[in-house]
């Protein structure tokens, strides 16, 4: 089940990128046209999600599988609840899930930041 606030997004995109010949929601944009209009490959997404990251000035690498884990802390922290957690991220394994949570959120930025001042 998709938020309602997400697929109102979703849609304004769709409307917005128009008919395409390929059913990706997000699309290679190659300058070669031999190359675009594919389903986005994973380092497409990487160099991108990186690039944002720089631009932005966040701390760090910034990539997409660490939201993943970022959005699963979140939820841990204002739930409490490891089960609906797992069920977000689809693990098999409670285990997994919890390979995922961040023990104290903010601490490891800490730490970069206190480095960093030597």
């Amino acid at each position: 089940e998709v938020p309602e606030s997400t697929a109102t997004v979703l849609r304004t995109w769709l409307r917005a990128r128009g008919d395409q010949p390929h059913p990706a929601v997000f699309q290679n944009m190659a300058r070669d046209p031999a190359h675009a209009g594919g389903r986005l490959g994973a380092r497409s997404v990487r160099r991108a999600v990186g690039r944002l990251g720089r631009e932005v000035g966040a701390p760090g690498v910034v990539w997409p599988h660490g939201f993943r884990h970022s959005a699963a802390t979140w939820l841990f922290a204002r739930t409490k609840d490891l089960q609906l957690v797992q069920v977000f991220l689809r693990h098999r394994s409670l285990a997994t899930t919890q390979h995922y949570l961040d023990p104290a959120p903010g601490l490891q930025g800490e730490a970069a930041r206190l480095l960093a001042a030597g």
